[in-house]
């Protein structure tokens, strides 16, 4: 396991989660039980994402424990996936709370 499967599997797991949030939200009206499936299936795909993102900081910490100066690739790996995922699932939060409006 390294930071760039990490990175895939968190990217993945985030766009599942606002597929089916969007899908909820659009369906909601015609048929609510349907919205509400694909509403509990956007928030386990977040809360995968969010454990995939907990590996990733751990891993990341375990790794760069063992240098003096971290390599400037984990760095920017690390960089990346940190932006990637507090921007996504902060727009999946939002789109969470529309949903349940």
């Amino acid at each position: 396991m390294n930071q760039t499967y990490l990175k895939e599997h968190i990217k993945e797991e985030l766009d599942g989660a606002k597929d089916y949030i969007m899908r909820a939200i659009e369906i909601k009206a015609m048929d609510p039980n349907w919205g509400k499936m694909l509403y509990k299936m956007s928030a386990e795909e977040l809360e995968h994402a969010t454990n995939f993102y907990n590996m990733s900081v751990e891993y990341y910490n375990k790794v760069t424990s063992a240098y003096k100066e971290s390599p400037d690739y984990l760095d920017e790996c690390m960089d990346e996936m940190t932006e990637m995922f507090m921007e996504e699932s902060a727009t999946i939060k939002k789109m969470h709370e529309m949903y349940n409006r």
